[in-house]
């Protein structure tokens, strides 16, 4: 039952929407000739609002339907079907209803088909001036004016005397949306081949040279869109300025797509000169968080919550990375909201030299409900801070060469990671034994450490390269 798609519909519902669905599904258009799909609806709800108890079968629903008859598999496909039809009815019931602009506009073109011309015109005229009251002009503001105008235009019983004006309104409308369009697109296709490094030879789509009257939208959009070809920092400070302060004259939806291309620029970016960008993109994430940018579907994307920790703690913002741990901490996925926190703790006190405490984090959280590469780093924090604490104190060092043991056993065993990776893993255990035997001989002195720095510079696949160095140059 988990698995059909009627199921995913449902799961998909709002508890207020599910308790809504009976009444629709009770509606005698639907239950005419038959009421099966009820019985279907209040076998389900005995399961709500999670639905996911192990009890909840095609079988165990069948006989809440049908008691008195044996499991038919076809029959039940069938039952499924047709509920899953009006549930599907019911989905764009709620969507109408939540576009309102959208219903009377379709309702016009319904008006215009079925000949009915008063109310075609009534409507349009109507929503049309509706439109003018709009400050934020995006695709959709440009597109709605654009088609109103159109249908008027071409109308039999349009009023001639005013053609001309509302074919030049038609064909200004026409080309902001195609203009805005058109760098959307542009932005999309630029992302997706830096993201995904996209060896498709797609063709040339060029930018618009043009902005139509004084579309802030577009103009930003076209802005970004040179970013992305020349990478000026200044275009990019600019960019994101203009943006800050006029972030409420734009769209949710065009806000985002701008906000998300300005965000992806920056960490693109920063990995390359941190010094740079570090502060900038510190900025944007602030922006993202003030207007609620970082959030999908009210959680915070766990990818931003942890890239913020970082930034912040390499620029030494540490009181303020503190607080937001903990005040954000709510908005993570509840599934793994916890481990996220703990985790970032560990960068925390790792980067504030609080090693003792990423000792005790990292032995009383298991981190298994967190992605595979973070369950390492979380280890390597714990590695790490060993040796930190082996540098003034040499009852750490069993401890340092029983968890370096134990890390390598998981690196080996660990399926995901490429050999490449692993290599590394076990160059990083291999040469932090080194300089814990230094330090157990004392022997950890400049001679020595000049001999493991060389040896250090030799090696190109290690991990934690820059940590090394700071050991060695100590």
């Amino acid at each position: 039952m988990h698995k059909t798609k009627l199921f995913k519909l449902i799961k998909s519902l709002s508890k207020k929407e599910f308790n809504q669905l009976e009444a629709y599904i009770d509606s005698p258009f639907f239950l005419k000739k038959n009421k099966n799909p009820l019985k279907l609806y209040l076998a389900l709800a005995a399961y709500a609002p999670k639905f996911d108890s192990n009890e909840l079968t095609k079988e165990v629903i069948f006989k809440a339907v049908y008691p008195n008859v044996n499991y038919n598999d076809g029959k039940m496909r069938n039952l499924l079907s047709r509920t899953v039809k009006i549930v599907d009815n019911y989905l764009l019931y709620l969507d109408n209803e939540e576009d309102e602009f959208g219903r009377d506009k379709r309702l016009s073109e319904v008006y215009n088909k079925r000949n009915i011309e008063s109310e075609f015109f009534n409507y349009s005229r109507r929503l049309l001036a509706e439109l003018e009251k709009v400050e934020q002009k995006d695709t959709a503001y440009y597109f709605n004016k654009f088609s109103l105008e159109k249908e008027l235009y071409f109308h039999i019983e349009n009023n001639r005397k005013n053609s001309n004006e509302l074919l030049k309104n038609t064909i200004y409308n026409f080309q902001n949306y195609l203009g805005l369009e058109q760098a959307i697109f542009l932005l999309e296709i630029t992302n997706k081949k830096q993201m995904f490094k996209d060896s498709i030879d797609l063709p040339t789509i060029r930018l618009s040279k043009e902005i139509v009257g004084d579309n802030l939208n577009l103009l930003l959009l076209n802005q970004i869109n040179q970013l992305l070809i020349k990478k000026d920092i200044h275009l990019y400070i600019r960019i994101i300025a203009d943006f800050e302060s006029n972030i409420n004259k734009l769209g949710d939806k065009d806000s985002m797509n701008i906000y998300t291309a300005i965000q992806n620029f920056g960490v693109r970016e920063v990995n390359k000169n941190f010094k740079i960008y570090g502060p900038i993109l510190f900025k944007v994430y602030q922006i993202g968080l003030v207007n609620n940018m970082l959030l999908l579907n009210g959680v915070l994307i766990v990818t931003s919550y942890l890239n913020i920790v970082i930034v912040g703690l390499k620029l030494e913002n540490f009181e303020w990375v503190a607080s937001f741990i903990n005040d954000y901490e709510h908005l993570l996925p509840p599934k793994n909201a916890e481990s996220i926190k703990q985790y970032s703790l560990c960068n925390y006190f790792f980067i504030t030299g609080e090693h003792q405490k990423v000792i005790e984090i990292t032995n009383s959280n298991r981190f298994n409900d967190i992605k595979t590469f973070r369950l390492i780093s979380a280890k390597t924090f714990q590695i790490r801070s060993i040796f930190h604490l082996l540098e003034t104190d040499i009852s750490f060092y069993k401890l340092l060469l029983n968890k370096c043991a134990a890390f390598d056993k998981y690196i080996e065993r660990e399926k995901s990671l490429l050999k490449n990776r692993k290599i590394r893993y076990k160059k990083f255990t291999t040469l932090l034994r080194k300089m814990a035997h230094a330090i157990k001989n004392d022997k950890w002195n400049a001679k020595k450490k000049k001999i493991l720095k060389t040896e250090l510079k030799n090696e190109k696949n290690i991990r934690f390269r820059d940590w090394f160095l700071e050991r060695l140059n100590e």
